[in-house]
């Protein structure tokens, strides 16, 4: 069996790799640890249909339904839209 030496894949997702022995361009899917930190980062499982928490708001359980909240959007990186630690690209100056 002959030995074959596989290119490195680099780790921005979505940049487009040319094999030079194929002549064949592909898009690699591996995500950095510097693009899952970005708060704009969105992954592949985020969609509007996602159920973050398992009980909606009904106004008696406020202090548990913001604790899950909370623990949810700071587990996507989202947290900082929602309590107004990351600026509007408008606001930015």
């Amino acid at each position: 069996m002959a030995d074959i030496e596989i290119p490195p894949t680099p780790s921005v997702p979505g940049k487009k790799i040319a094999d030079p022995d194929t002549k064949k361009t592909e898009t690699s899917m591996d995500f950095s640890e510097a693009s899952l930190s970005n708060p704009y980062f969105t992954h592949h499982s985020d969609h509007p249909d996602l159920i973050l928490i398992s009980k909606p708001l009904n106004g008696d359980n406020y202090s548990t339904w913001k604790r899950a909240m909370t623990l949810t959007l700071n587990s996507k990186n989202k947290l900082c839209f929602v309590n107004g630690s990351i600026k509007a690209h408008s606001e930015k100056k």
